[in-house]
Order: C-alpha cells, then sequence, then structure tokens
C-alpha cells in the first residue's frame, strides 16, 4: 500500500451556525475511487482524506498496490473516520460509506456525516437553477473550480489504475492520485455551498450533533411539534448513557436515554393559541438567558411554529441548550 501526506494552506470555510454547533471539531473530507459501482465485485482502490484540526489541514492518501490490498487501505481509513467529530461528503451517504460498509469486516462507528449533496438536493434552489448535481458543476457555481488540476474523468481513473498495477505504469498512477487529491481538496472547499442553502432547516430535518463531552455524541434525528408536545429523538453515539425521567418538580420534560439502543426520546408539552405553538421554556430548565437574542423568544416563553412555519433557528439552539443540560446533570 502507497501512503502519501500533504499539508493543505487553507482555512476551513465558517459562519455563524457553523460555529454554534461545530466549532473546535475534528473535520475529515473524504472521497473514494473505486473499480466500479458493484460493491459485491468491485474493489475500493484508494482513498483520499483531508483531516482538519486546529487551522491545520492533513490531506492523506491510501493507495492499493494490488487489488488484495483493499483491506489494508480500508484499515487505515476507518481508524481516521473513528477518529472525527465530523465527516463530509458530496453523495457519501448513498455511495462512498454505503460502498465502504459493504466492503469493510467490522461496522465502522461513523461519526456525524455532512452529505453536501444530499444538502443542496432537499434544501436549497440549486437543482432548478444547474443543469445537474454533479460536484464539479456545483464547484462551477460556486466559483471555485479554476483551482482543478486533474482532467481526467472516474471511468478514465479505473483504467488508468490497472496501468499502474498491470504495467508499473507510474505516470498513470499519478493521475490517478491526482484525481483523487483534487476532488478532495474541492470538497473543502465546497464547504461554502451551505451558504446556498437552508442550513438550518436542514440541521432541523436531517439532524445535527451535540458534542456532550469528549466521550457522549447525541445525533438528532427527528423533531417534530404536534397540537400538545415537542419530541425530539435521536441517536448516542461513542460512550451511550441510560436515564429516563417522567419529568419533576422543576422540569415537566420527559426523557428516556437506552445505553443499549443508543438512542434517546425527549417529550415536552407545549400549548397552541390559534395557529401559534409556544414553548414555556420555565418548563424545561435551560438558561433562557442564553436565548433571549432570538427573534422568536420572549420572556420564558418561545414560539415554535405559526402556521406551519416552523422557527428552525430558536429551536435548534434550545434542543442543544436542552440535551446538553439534561446530560450533564
Amino acid at each position: 500500500m502507497k501512503y502519501l501526506e500533504y499539508e493543505i494552506d487553507s482555512q476551513i470555510y465558517t459562519s455563524p451556525i457553523i460555529e454554534t454547533y461545530f466549532n473546535n471539531k475534528k473535520w475529515g473530507f473524504f472521497d473514494i475511487e473505486t473499480t466500479g459501482l458493484n460493491h459485491s465485485r468491485d474493489r475500493i482502490i484508494l482513498v483520499g482524506i483531508l483531516v482538519y484540526e486546529n487551522n491545520r489541514g492533513i490531506l492523506k492518501q491510501f493507495l492499493a498496490e494490488s487489488l488484495k490490498e483493499e483491506e489494508l487501505v480500508l484499515e487505515k481509513l476507518v481508524k481516521e473516520i473513528e477518529n472525527l467529530d465530523i465527516i463530509v461528503s458530496f453523495n457519501g451517504k448513498s455511495f462512498d460509506a454505503n460502498f465502504i460498509d459493504k466492503r469493510y469486516k467490522e461496522a465502522i462507528e461513523w461519526p456525524y456525516h455532512l452529505d453536501l449533496y444530499t444538502i443542496v438536493k432537499k434544501f436549497s434552489p440549486l437543482s432548478k437553477k444547474l443543469k445537474n448535481l454533479k460536484q464539479k458543476t456545483v464547484e462551477e457555481y460556486m466559483g471555485i473550480n479554476n483551482t482543478r488540476l486533474d482532467e481526467i474523468s472516474g471511468k478514465e481513473s479505473i483504467e488508468l489504475y490497472f496501468n499502474y498495477i498491470e504495467d508499473d505504469d507510474l505516470d498513470a498512477m499519478k493521475k490517478v492520485l491526482l484525481h483523487n487529491e483534487d476532488d478532495v481538496k474541492q470538497l473543502f472547499k465546497l464547504l461554502s455551498v451551505i451558504s446556498k442553502t437552508d442550513f438550518k432547516k436542514a440541521l432541523f430535518s436531517d439532524g445535527f450533533p451535540i458534542y456532550a463531552n469528549k466521550d457522549l455524541v447525541l445525533v438528532t434525528k427527528d423533531i417534530k411539534i404536534d397540537d400538545k408536545y415537542i419530541y425530539i429523538n435521536g441517536r448516542q453515539k461513542k460512550e451511550a448513557i441510560s436515564m429516563v425521567s417522567f419529568g419533576d418538580s422543576e422540569t415537566l420534560t420527559q426523557y428516556r436515554f437506552d445505553k443499549e439502543l443508543k438512542k434517546f426520546e425527549i417529550k415536552i408539552p407545549i400549548s397552541k393559541t390559534g395557529d401559534i405553538s409556544i414553548l414555556n421554556l420555565s418548563n424545561t430548565g435551560v438558561d433562557i438567558s442564553k436565548l433571549s437574542n432570538y427573534t422568536n423568544v420572549k420572556e420564558e416563553f418561545m414560539v415554535l411554529k405559526i402556521g406551519n412555519n416552523i422557527q428552525y433557528d430558536g429551536i435548534l439552539y434550545f434542543v442543544k441548550l436542552l440535551i446538553e443540560r439534561i446530560v450533564q446533570k
């Protein structure tokens, strides 16, 4: 197996919402190269992962020098993945991560997965504006495609890889590595595309992580609001915990955290006036002063929904504060 490492002289994209929910975390931006699309018969031949932490980015590439080295490549990649707080891909949930899960010998403890393709497709108007949502097309729209150096397609990358392992064609190897390197570097820059999306709605709908401590990460799965309750359900990662509350004299918040199933469920009563759904924050135990800057909060009350319009911003931060309070009790 060939291993290459490069330092990246670029700063990660940031914004107020990134700083609120992902500040000071260890990021990974990854892409894989395979011999085809069928995980049953095709192999992973090259992986690239850009690890970003403490304002420093390192791009690592693991290249199989024969098809038999796939397992070794995956072992190295999984070790990197399981040390991350966040992993970023472009269509990685349906392809890259799924392919890795099928090919690797053990279950993988994936960190929070931010798939930019999914975010763009579901929570932005770009699918109607652009001819397609391929990574290079979105790069062009964002004005960042001028730094690409590789000129080959994924299909050509496969042909060149076999030229390398069968004929020891070093020029072919360099082209394959460059193709993967550019995809990962461009993915790193493409994080800025979230500025073109309704990212708050995306986090509300598809889930977001709460880093309770270094040993416990909770990821919301669904947040639902009906006429009587707000429900928050999700998964526990790393060192899961078990605890139950049916509400007490200080809070009406009910919850169940299950260590074995690695799940959690939270239910809080709300009230409704006309078409406005309201949460009494004094029933939750959170520090209300930390929510005072949100426009949907007045004194101890938070407006959750007006008609069908959900107030995503304030709700997200409330959920973060609530889960941190429960876990740290």
